[in-house]
């Protein structure tokens, strides 16, 4: 599976930072972390299961990236790379920078259970995200250009509870 394909890659860097290495790359996730985060002694006893389970998929199996775009108000936030797995790439229009760790936490939950479950998402689609929050699912639009990837991209908008039924 590409996951474990992730972990030993993983398993290797944290041997290769014992040697020396300083970073790994992740070209189609758009992303890298210092090679020292996978050592053994980082990671702990149980690293196999860290990584499997764990360990935040946007953190470098699957890319989270923020952007802004010239002439548009606030930051963009997607992921890269969960096209490996099988999986639609998640992004959404933010406030700002601020918000960056809310919709890291929230596309890691989601691409987490879509891979653990094998449930599928499309446009149109929603899903319960926090007590009262969802998330209602989109194809992005024609202008959102900078949206398009490899892969399938859904556009994440967060509605309140009453606002499902109302779309």
């Amino acid at each position: 599976s590409p996951l474990e394909q992730y972990v030993a890659l993983a398993v290797v860097a944290g041997a290769l930072s014992n040697m020396g290495a300083v970073a790994v790359l992740n070209e189609s996730a758009h992303t890298s972390l210092p090679a020292g985060v996978f050592k053994s002694q980082e990671l702990g006893k149980h690293s196999l299961e860290m990584l499997r389970e764990g360990f935040p998929l946007t953190s470098l199996f699957c890319g989270f990236v923020k952007y802004e775009v010239e002439d548009i108000e606030g930051v963009w936030m997607r992921t890269y790379g969960a096209d490996c797995f099988g999986l639609p790439d998640f992004a959404a229009h933010a406030q700002g920078h601020h918000e960056g760790q809310k919709y890291s936490d929230i596309f890691n939950n989601v691409l987490r259970y879509l891979l653990e479950s094998g449930a599928e998402m499309a446009a149109g689609h929603t899903m319960q995200v926090g007590k009262t929050t969802f998330m209602k699912l989109r194809d992005p639009l024609d202008d959102e250009y900078y949206l398009q990837g490899p892969g399938t991209t859904l556009v994440v908008e967060l509605i309140e509870e009453d606002e499902c039924n109302a779309h």
